[in-house]
């Protein structure tokens, strides 16, 4: 018995210090994270007349929103274009930074944000990138500090996890009566009531909670993961399958390499000129429409370095379909897919990671995991108010008086007299 409740108490000081000492990281944690889960719904009330044109059944002109980009923002590239797709009047948005700042794919904090009407190719406004909306987004999986802060918060989460684990251990109740330990005495003390809150919103929560710190941490910690999930598959089939993967890689880019060489020596051939042109941004529209027909893009990153070509996502319907997430490759030059991932032709773990992504979010489960986490991030702002209160509220232990105490008035003689 001594050795349980000593096991117990070092499990509640974990559960205790490790609330106090991140508490202010999970309230962030706690707020961003409702932010991003309707930030389709945030940007559409706080950036009116930009997110939303109001024109539904619109057939997208890349060739003019490109054009107008270029047109209006000459000292700048274009890094990629989005469109969330959860409404149908929804502007694409042209990420655009400063010549040769940084590369297509990470871009950086400082870069600008474009609205096009994606029916007229007409620029309907443009404002720094870094929003508030993005801004929650940036500090909720990065700390603002971009990879070194991703991280950062993979080990908070690994410590996080740890604190969800020991508050169940300490929340177990010893008599092994669970409806008790659901109890809430509404008629307490406010000392009492705020303990039986916490400890009831606590249990409820883990299930979700401990799904969103799994997926979490599987996003920022991808090569362990994937060991591990390897651990439960046939150890030949995985490794037949990750050497296909890794030779389908090389042969994608050694086939994408030798053909835009081909291209350039071509082009440089026929004319005294310089390398060739970039496809424009319709023809790219045009060969993902053709390959996947009904999908709509919702990012297509510009070509970055020697041998990059676009790489695009696209979603199935409208409303945020992720579930149906596709991704490709294709040629810079020609605008010829090259390569795309379907969902049903991935390894567990590139599934896994995908899934992970968007069940995060609760983008998966559409307006119903969106809802889940919201309600989630206001457990944890409760359990984190509940948490500090009843530590300041908590009794401070008066220290006992000696019996053999020196009253101060008595003086102390000295060895020498």
């Amino acid at each position: 018995m001594f050795d349980r409740d000593l096991r117990r108490g070092w499990w509640f000081t974990i559960h205790k210090w490790v609330g106090i000492v991140a508490g202010l990281w999970i309230l962030l944690l706690a707020l961003t994270g409702a932010v991003i889960a309707f930030h389709g719904e945030l940007r559409s009330a706080l950036e009116k007349g930009l997110y939303r044109t109001g024109r539904c059944d619109v057939v997208p002109r890349f060739d003019l929103m490109e054009q107008a980009v270029v047109k209006a923002f000459p000292d700048f590239d274009i890094r990629r274009v989005e469109r969330e797709n959860i409404y149908c009047d929804e502007s694409y948005r042209f990420i655009i930074g400063e010549k040769n700042s940084a590369s297509p794919i990470s871009g950086t904090l400082w870069d600008t944000e474009v609205f096009v009407d994606p029916g007229d190719g007409r620029i309907i406004g443009s404002r720094p990138w870094l929003s508030v909306v993005q801004a929650a987004y940036q500090f909720h999986g990065f700390l603002l500090t971009g990879m070194a802060g991703r991280q950062v918060l993979g080990f908070l989460g690994l410590i996080l996890l740890t604190n969800v684990i020991a508050g169940v251990v300490v929340w177990w109740p010893r008599s092994g009566k669970i409806a008790l330990a659901f109890r809430v005495r509404w008629k307490g003390r406010a000392q009492v009531l705020f303990r039986d809150l916490h400890n009831v919103a606590g249990a409820c929560a883990v299930p979700v909670l401990g799904l969103m710190l799994v997926t979490g941490l599987s996003l920022t910690f991808p090569e362990p993961v994937q060991k591990f999930l390897r651990l439960f598959a046939d150890s030949q089939e995985v490794e037949k399958t990750a050497t296909t993967d890794r030779q389908e890689s090389r042969a994608v880019l050694s086939d994408l390499h030798n053909e835009m060489a081909s291209i350039t020596a071509q082009h440089l051939a026929a004319a005294d000129q310089g390398p060739p042109k970039r496809a424009g941004l319709q023809a790219v529209y045009d060969s993902m429409e053709e390959a996947l027909p009904g999908h709509v893009p919702i990012r297509i990153y510009y070509p970055t370095g020697a041998v990059g070509g676009f790489f695009f996502y696209v979603s199935q319907g409208a409303g945020g379909g992720f579930s149906t997430t596709v991704t490709g490759y294709l040629n810079p030059f020609t605008a010829r897919l090259f390569f795309r991932n379907d969902e049903h032709q991935q390894e567990v773990f590139q599934w896994w990671v995908n899934w992970s992504f968007f069940a995060h979010s609760g983008k998966y489960f559409g307006l119903a995991g969106r809802i889940v986490v919201f309600v989630m991030a206001v457990i944890l702002v409760g359990l984190v108010a509940t948490g500090l209160y009843l530590w300041l509220a908590r009794p401070i232990p008066v220290p006992r008086r000696s019996k053999d105490r020196i009253p101060s008035s008595t003086s102390i003689p000295s060895e020498n007299t």
